[in-house]
């Protein structure tokens, strides 16, 4: 929304509530202290086979014997990750703006592509034939509870290619596409998802901030060489770009970072989510890309 945009709301926001700025429908109380914690019921419906496969993962089997996180899986690393960035750490905030902008990319490649075969439907249809949108018998109900953004915007996009799934395998059962080509497109779906999650692995918890670059410290040239792969923009190290739905910056608190560092450790949690805790690099690039050949990577070797 542009500026012009905000101040139509704010006028006409204002307008709504009109001049009053006490409310008269009861008693009011200013002791703050009296007010509970918000909470809120969020769920997912599920309808494809395949969106539920990329929401629940893969259990480690003779075959993959690393396993395939899902939704939940991912939650735990970015929630880690999200704590890294209000803790000021610049690396967190490079991988939490390349990791969004990647959902944000493929959320609006789905639905592109699903609104034209939406119409390349309807062309194709005679126009006496009418068919309702599929919809599964038995959906799967997952309770998002969760506190990561990231996991949420995740969530958001296998909910997009659920409806995408959907249509082709309607397409599909109604003999207006062959098999290979719902496979194709439902296989290049998954791959994408699951390689966005995937960069999440990349990431190597280091206990810095925007101070210790700018002292050149010790901490900051130990994590500069856990994080020797990735050649951080000045942007970051300054804060001047970060993404517009990261966590807020608060001051570092002065603690322990030996007794912090094995509760905030992602690696940790992949150790126990999948039974390897090894962080794959790879050779320089800039940007997203340093962070998408690193998932790559990672991919080819879980998911095959």
């Amino acid at each position: 929304m542009g500026n012009n945009s905000n101040v139509d709301f704010e006028r006409q926001f204002g307008e709504f509530l009109g001049s009053s700025e006490v409310y008269e429908g009861g008693e009011t109380t200013d002791n703050s202290e009296n007010l509970g914690s918000l909470r809120s019921d969020i769920s997912a419906t599920v309808h494809s086979k395949e969106a539920s496969m990329l929401f629940t993962g893969k259990e480690k089997s003779k075959t993959n014997k690393f396993g395939i996180p899902g939704v939940h899986g991912f939650s735990k690393l970015a929630n880690k990750l999200e704590q890294a960035i209000r803790r000021d750490d610049p690396y967190a905030d490079y991988f939490f703006y390349n990791i969004h902008n990647e959902i944000s990319l493929a959320k609006r490649s789905v639905i592109e592509k699903r609104e034209k075969f939406k119409l390349w439907l309807r062309n194709e249809l005679p126009s006496n034939i009418q068919m309702t949108n599929s919809l599964n018998m038995s959906p799967l109900k997952f309770e998002l509870k969760f506190n990561s953004q990231l996991a949420f915007q995740v969530t958001y996009l296998i909910m997009e290619q659920d409806e995408y799934f959907r249509l082709l395998r309607l397409a599909q059962h109604a003999s207006l596409i062959p098999n290979d080509v719902t496979h194709d497109n439902v296989r290049k779906e998954q791959t994408t998802t699951r390689r966005i999650m995937s960069n999440i692995f990349a990431y190597k918890y280091c206990d810095v901030t925007r101070n210790d670059a700018a002292a050149n410290n010790q901490r900051w040239q130990k994590a500069m060489e856990s994080m020797k792969a990735f050649d951080l923009p000045e942007e970051f190290l300054n804060g001047t770009l970060r993404s517009i739905i990261a966590p807020p910056i608060s001051t570092r608190p002065e603690v322990d970072t030996d007794a912090k560092e094995t509760s905030l450790d992602p690696a940790a949690t992949v150790a126990n989510l999948e039974g390897k805790s090894d962080i794959l690099t790879t050779t320089n690039t800039t940007n997203a890309a340093q962070i998408t050949d690193s998932a790559e990577l990672i991919q080819a070797e879980r998911f095959g």
